[in-house]
């Protein structure tokens, strides 16, 4: 007589997910040529968290481009889209695009219309911090620490 095989079987299951922006209607951003301005993401909730993936996109005539991280713009470790000297080309519509690798998907957020008005000059500003590391970290003797810093002007 051969004994049935009693042996448990393990069912791993991962579950993904992203939920939806928080608001529905455009938001318009003006500032004037030389302006520092911040386009926050403030990304929903996600399994896994979304922030290590999050891109931006500008609205070039009814094409969707990646914004490209230079001297002037960049995204910041928060997620955050930041302009240090914002040009009168950067006059777009932006969103913060949030990826679920996993199923496959992407929530847009709604736009950032992002107007630059030219009638002033831009003038020299002294240095400032777009985004300043926390004031106290905890770190183990033994391991590195990664600082990020983003300064303008």
């Amino acid at each position: 007589m051969k004994s049935k095989d009693t042996s448990p079987i393990i069912i791993s299951y991962l579950s993904s997910v992203v939920d939806a922006f928080s608001w529905a209607k455009p938001k318009t951003i003006s500032a004037q040529v030389g302006d520092k301005v911040i386009l926050y993401c403030n990304p929903p909730d996600g399994v896994p968290a979304p922030q290590r993936s999050i891109f931006w996109t500008y609205d070039d005539r009814g094409r969707h481009n990646p914004v490209i991280n230079n001297d002037r713009v960049l995204q910041d470790p928060e997620g955050n889209l930041v302009f240090a000297n914002i040009q009168s080309k950067d006059a777009h519509d932006y969103r913060c695009n949030v990826p679920n690798r996993y199923v496959g998907t992407v929530k847009l957020s709604s736009a950032f219309v992002v107007e630059v008005e030219t009638n002033r000059p831009a003038s020299n500003r002294a240095p400032s911090w777009v985004y300043k590391p926390p004031d106290q970290l905890n770190v183990m003797r033994t391991k590195d620490l990664d600082v990020k810093c983003i300064a303008e002007g």
